[in-house]
């Protein structure tokens, strides 16, 4: 656009400016213009005297909060010096674990402290322990040879004599504990990381220290303090004046949140499945809406190295944010976090602005009223003869009386009112057709929408129902019939028989009526006896301002009017003639009337509703059968065989050519089987093969079958594999290792017979029943033979399986054996894996590398 056709539309512009805006306009920009400026220069001056308030009150209050942490944190640090010095000078039986008055004294000195142990080199464990759920009460817990290494806990006396034991909390070795092992590692008193403790179920910190023999070159123990965050801290942080609706808490290095000024939780879930909470998921807004703010600013918590301020909105409210760290000399690194809205500290400010703000529109209020009165008693004749004027071009004839002083204005406007009176005989009739005629059209149009717009409702919902979700396509079509209906509620109702209660299952409501809770749910017959004999009977319920309530349903009425319901419409829905439930509409309009087609759209809905409910709960059975039957049929067979079984039921055979065999048998399980009962001999043979199968499914390998008590394993099917008989040769190490164990720990005197063999094998499913996945070939067979031939405790492979091994496995020659079907075979004698400090091997591995206690020694 030029500039010359710029100023000539600005021109033409104000040739069309009415005269009162002339007047009026450049005396009311000058009022605004000082007002503005006025208002604004003293909200920015006190903005910034509150935000250096601000910034003043949130030092004083983490200086609080540091200072308290300080002393929170000070003590396990102290306490564990003292539990060294005790540990070094042979005050704590860790070996007898009868007493523990050392620890048990530093336990009182301070409530925060949960429990104070120490672990020695020998993985012997002594502690002591507040016992939470009984008051004053304490309790000793330890590890040793006595306990089979087993953390027992015991009750305490107040001397901090071992007492009566309640609990065994399972093997325990402290050396493997990450108090133990990170304070090894670092060769200094450490912290450790938040964790939810195991006996409080509250979040606790353990701190930790290293203890050295009197050389100071040798470690020899750990001693450790855990420390609960108890509800102390958090009373501290709610007793700080914060503003009026500040917030003050505090977190790790991972957003963890571990105590705050609300009344939040610190953990998520129960029992096992507790963890600790992060503080953006936490239930106060102003915490969560703080924490993501501060996430969204710093990807890594751990790069605030120094205290940072910031300034953000949470649900619309400006917050002024100190963050503060805070360390300690032994690796404890928290983030205190400081939230003050800027509304508590703005409130007088603010009050101020609103009153110069008022001031402000107050003048220009005013100086607006003058000059509309003054531009007015100016304009008003000539602008009441414009209106005339425009009045009469739009059609409106009637006699126009306009009052001035001015004659030339008088005579216009008798000669407007004279042409109105002619005009207007001749053009009524004219407009009364024409307004006949547009009625008629309107009202059929109306009709048409209204079928095409129900039409294609009914369409919306149908296809939810049928292509999304049940619970988002239900509540979508309540929604839609509600809002269709002009309704306040929609929703469905179902008398539950078992609790012989109307439920509210399904609603959606609407406009901005406050209601209370539907009287429906949780309603009995009892209480709507006369609704309850319409339910039985499937029939329809419905008043309004035209349908009245017989006698007998006036006391329903009257409990419902209570909730605020003036009109009510339920519709049976049914399926298969079967009643499941009224869907109903309601509203407060107390002059409401239920429409036929209101009706009608009623009951078209509910029952697509009814039979998208049963054709879900169809689905959820059959989608539950079908995953039981998958799973029993993964627990039969491979997960690639068993796929295959479920697109052809025709025999599977696959040739395999390099796979490992390995079979295994439980020696003299015959006379055991005639001296143990049927459920005892069973017992021990799911606790043996339960054992295999987990090791078989950690080293990947295929179990085959049981027999009896024979056991059958194969690497490198269905899915080949390069190293199959190095993991077979690792499942019969375990295997022996792992039949040694269970003979001990239950006193039995049980051996494993064990052969090994590879080569090629053919695999697959065969027949239509009973389905099992089996394998056939020579290889099988010189497998079966190897651990027939076998002697108790022992692994006997083939000579082929020696070459391939020999370099990683240490053997020992058996020698030549008659094997049935296959001759004279050459054997060995698998003792144990091979290591890298190992002497090279030679053609036959020497009868020195079998250790003392092997079983083949006594075959020498």
């Amino acid at each position: 656009m030029t500039q010359h056709r710029l100023w000539a539309l600005i021109s033409k512009a104000k040739q069309r400016l009415p005269l009162r805006v002339v007047l009026l306009v450049p005396f009311l920009l000058q009022i605004a213009g000082v007002t503005g400026l006025v208002g604004y220069w003293s909200f920015r001056n006190g903005e910034r005297a509150v935000n250096d308030l601000a910034q003043q009150v949130q030092g004083e209050l983490t200086a609080r909060i540091e200072q308290e942490l300080s002393t929170y944190f000070a003590t396990p640090p102290t306490i564990n010096q003292i539990s060294a010095a005790a540990f070094l000078q042979g005050e704590l039986p860790l070996a007898q674990g009868n007493q523990a008055a050392t620890l048990l004294r530093q336990l009182k000195l301070s409530p925060y402290l949960y429990s104070i142990y120490c672990g020695n080199e020998q993985g012997e464990f002594l502690g002591t322990m507040r016992l939470l759920d009984q008051e004053d009460s304490v309790g000793i817990w330890n590890a040793n040879a006595a306990t089979g290494y087993h953390q027992f806990h015991f009750y305490a006396d107040h001397l901090g004599n071992r007492g009566q034991l309640f609990r065994d909390a399972g093997a325990y070795d402290p050396r493997q504990r990450p108090w133990y092992k990170t304070a090894k590692r670092q060769e200094r008193p450490v912290w450790g990381d938040v964790y939810v403790a195991f006996s409080s179920q509250q979040p606790a910190l353990t701190a930790s220290q290293p203890v050295y023999d009197r050389s100071g070159q040798q470690v020899v123990g750990v001693c450790a303090t855990d420390v609960l965050l108890t509800d102390d801290l958090r009373q501290f942080l709610s007793s700080l004046t914060i503003g009026k609706t500040g917030q003050a808490f505090v977190i790790d290095r991972h957003g963890v949140l571990l105590s705050s000024s609300t009344n939040d939780p610190l953990t998520l879930g129960e029992g096992k499945d507790k963890t600790l909470m992060q503080a953006s998921l936490s239930q106060n807004p102003l915490v969560k809406g703080s924490m993501e703010q501060i996430l969204a600013e710093f990807v890594d918590l751990a790069a605030i190295q120094d205290p940072t301020q910031l300034v953000f909105k949470v649900e619309g409210q400006r917050q002024l944010v100190q963050l503060v760290p805070f360390r300690d000399d032994y690796g404890l690194d928290l983030l205190i976090v400081l939230v003050l809205p800027e509304a508590d500290v703005m409130g007088d400010i603010q009050a101020s602005t609103r009153t110069t703000f008022l001031l402000c529109v107050a003048a220009l209020g005013l100086a607006t009223w003058v000059g509309v009165i003054t531009s007015r008693r100016l304009s008003h004749p000539l602008l009441t003869l414009s209106q005339a004027s425009q009045t009469m071009a739009a059609g409106q004839w009637q006699p126009q009386v306009i009052r001035s002083n001015i004659r030339e204005v008088q005579v216009l406007s008798q000669s407007f009112n004279l042409m109105a009176q002619d005009l207007q005989q001749s053009f009524q009739a004219l407009e009364q057709a024409n307004a006949d005629l547009e009625r008629r059209v309107e009202e059929r149009t109306a009709a048409l929408a209204q079928r095409a717009e129900q039409d294609h409702l009914l369409r919306q919902i149908s296809q939810r129902l049928i292509n999304e979700d049940i619970a988002l396509a239900i509540h979508y079509a309540l929604r839609q019939v509600g809002v269709y209906t002009d309704s306040d509620r929609c929703y469905l109702v179902h008398f539950n028989g078992a609790s012989d209660q109307f439920l509210i299952t399904y609603q959606w409501q609407g406009g901005t009526q406050l209601w209370e809770q539907s009287c429906f749910q949780g309603a009995t017959m009892e209480s709507l006896p006369w609704l309850y004999y319409n339910y039985r009977l499937a029939q329809p319920i419905q008043w309004d301002s035209t349908t009245p309530v017989p006698p007998e349903g006036q006391g329903d009425q009257q409990m419902i009017a209570a909730s605020g319901v003036a009109a009510l419409l339920l519709v049976p829905m049914q399926t298969m003639g079967e009643m499941v439930g009224w869907i109903g509409l309601d509203t407060s309009q107390a002059h409401r009337q239920w429409s036929p087609d209101s009706c009608q759209l009623l009951q078209l809905v509910g029952e697509m509703i009814a039979m998208t409910q049963v054709r879900y709960e169809v689905e959820k059975a059959l989608r539950l059968e079908r995953a039981k039957s998958d799973q029993l049929l993964l627990n039969i067979l491979p997960v690639s065989i068993a796929d295959q079984l479920k697109q052809d039921i025709r025999p599977i055979a696959e040739h395999f050519e390099e796979v490992s065999i390995l079979f295994a048998d439980i020696v003299n399980f015959t006379p055991l089987s005639s001296r143990l009962s049927a459920v005892e001999l069973v017992n021990i043979l799911n606790q043996v093969f339960s054992t295999f199968d987990e090791l078989a499914g950690w080293l990947g390998l295929e179990k085959i079958k049981t027999i009896g008590d024979a056991y059958m394993v194969a690497a490198g099917l269905p899915v080949p594999r390069a190293d199959h008989l190095d993991t077979i040769a690792d499942m019969a190490l375990a295997m022996v290792n792992a039949m040694s164990l269970f003979s001990r720990n239950h006193d039995e005197h049980l051996q494993i017979r064990i052969g090994i063999h590879f080569g090629p094998v053919v695999a697959g499913v065969i027949g239509v029943k009973k389905f099992t996945y089996d394998l056939w070939g020579d290889t099988v067979n010189v497998a079966s033979r190897m651990e027939a031939l076998g002697k108790p405790g022992l692994i006997q492979v083939t000579e082929s399986v020696y070459e391939q091994l020999r370099d990683r496995y240490h053997f020992e020659e058996r020698g030549l054996i008659q094997v049935k079907g296959k001759g004279i075979m050459r054997t060995y004698w698998l003792l144990r894996k091979r290591h890298d400090w190992d002497p090279v091997p030679e053609l036959d591995t020497p009868t020195s590398l079998v250790p003392p206690d092997h079983p083949v020694q006594s075959l020498r």
